[in-house]
């Protein structure tokens, strides 16, 4: 587990708001306003996942719309743990990817996993976004600034109606499954090099060449022409020339070591300096810079 998800899981979110204070306009808490909120559960509002930060840093960061009383607004998620989670229910599926594995996985840790909301509204802004911060489960821009006028005992609960929204109603968590599961299919029958290299080897835990070899898929044509000596010879073969590749750049072999997921969940969803940052990855500041200016990552707040 990493540094950054120490506090919160939903549970404990949903209970410390349920507790809150009560919202003299509305004569109740916010938790209890949730369901005048409006979830937006298109698959289309789902498509700006983070592939490479979930199959690289095994950490899943999404925005969910979200209709609310007086405008829209957009609720951030992010947790980790859901590659590991996947691959122990294909585990459990006969080594079978179906969306089912997906759906549970996420499920899941959602429930289980620690995680980090923010919210775009004035709300989350003004009274939450503090005490998230210092907390450990903002997943937005970190905020240094106290709430001492409108939060200042934290006695509101644990964030804005549009966050305990989403987190008390998981019907989206089967939109977010169709994306991932569309994604790996399509990706596996379109770019199948990225496939094998990057998105295979985190749901298996295996290289790719090795499960062909192992026929871990139960492809029947395949085990009878691994049943030929000569034939075992070509695909060994094959194999090799298919793992022969350009010799990696320095950046490549930074970039692949650390991938933008976690280094942005760390630099950027965190209150961590670049110093800390590249003693983290165990890199120079320089090695660093370069990195942050190849993904382009610029830390909130400075």
């Amino acid at each position: 587990m990493s540094e950054l998800l120490l506090e919160k899981t939903r549970r404990e979110l949903i209970n410390q708001s349920k507790n809150a204070d009560i919202v003299k306009s509305y004569g109740t808490t916010r938790y209890d306003r949730k369901n005048k909120q409006h979830i937006y559960n298109s698959i289309t509002n789902f498509n700006r996942i983070d592939m490479n930060a979930l199959f690289k840093g095994n950490m899943l960061s999404f925005k969910i719309p979200v209709h609310g009383e007086t405008d829209n607004y957009e609720v951030e998620v992010l947790f980790e743990g859901v590659c590991d989670d996947i691959k122990r229910e294909i585990k459990n599926n006969k080594n079978k990817f179906e969306y089912k594995c997906v759906y549970r996985a996420l499920i899941d840790s959602i429930n289980r996993q620690n995680i980090f909301i923010s919210c775009s509204c004035p709300d989350f802004k003004y009274r939450f976004a503090y005490w998230a911060t210092k907390d450990h489960y903002n997943s937005g821009r970190p905020e240094v600034r106290v709430a001492d006028i409108t939060n200042p005992n934290n006695s509101k609960g644990a964030g804005c109606k549009h966050t305990m929204a989403v987190l008390n109603n998981l019907d989206w968590a089967m939109k977010l499954a169709t994306v991932i599961n569309n994604y790996v299919e399509y990706m596996q029958e379109n770019y199948e090099d990225k496939f094998a290299n990057i998105i295979f080897p985190a749901l298996y835990d295996i290289p790719y060449e090795k499960a062909v070899q192992m026929n871990l898929f139960g492809d029947e044509e395949l085990a009878n022409t691994m049943d030929n000596p000569e034939d075992v010879e070509d695909v060994d073969a094959a194999i090799e020339k298919s793992l022969y590749k350009k010799p990696e750049s320095e950046l490549d072999k930074l970039k692949s070591k650390i991938g933008k997921g976690a280094l942005e969940s760390f630099y950027v969803f965190s209150n961590h300096t670049r110093e800390d940052t590249a003693r983290r990855f165990g890199i120079s500041m320089s090695q660093l810079a370069e990195l942050l200016s190849d993904y382009d990552i610029h830390k909130r707040g400075e």
